[in-house]
């Protein structure tokens, strides 16, 4: 059950939402600037990686385990986010679980429909 603070945050997010009225490309970019206006957790090193081909960030902290690993596929339908959207959800996660995090940064719709390996 969500607490009632949670359910207020939670409104307050849908109510500042913009209308879905506006190009795609838009709101990747507005979502992507709001993401980066988060501060991260203290600590938190991020740093791009190839891993198969696909462009990946780690997100790690000091005090993550090396041999554990999360393997962490953002929201967004496949038509929107990325894992700079994602980078706060992900860090927290590494805090919280003392694991380091693989964020692909995987292909989006409607330009691509479908991964091709």
């Amino acid at each position: 059950m969500i607490s009632p603070e949670a359910r207020a945050e939670r409104d307050r997010l849908f109510a500042a939402r913009k209308p879905e009225n506006r190009p795609l490309e838009q709101s990747r970019r507005e979502w992507e600037a709001e993401a980066g206006l988060a501060p991260l957790p203290a600590g938190v090193q991020i740093s791009d990686v190839l891993a198969g081909g696909v462009a990946c960030e780690w997100v790690e902290m000091p005090f993550a385990v090396p041999d554990r690993v999360l393997l962490f596929f953002h929201g967004g339908g496949y038509r929107a986010g990325s894992p700079r959207t994602h980078r706060l959800l992900a860090a927290n996660l590494a805090r919280e679980t003392q694991m380091r995090v693989l964020l692909p940064d995987y292909r989006l719709a409607p330009r691509r429909r479908f991964l091709r390996v």
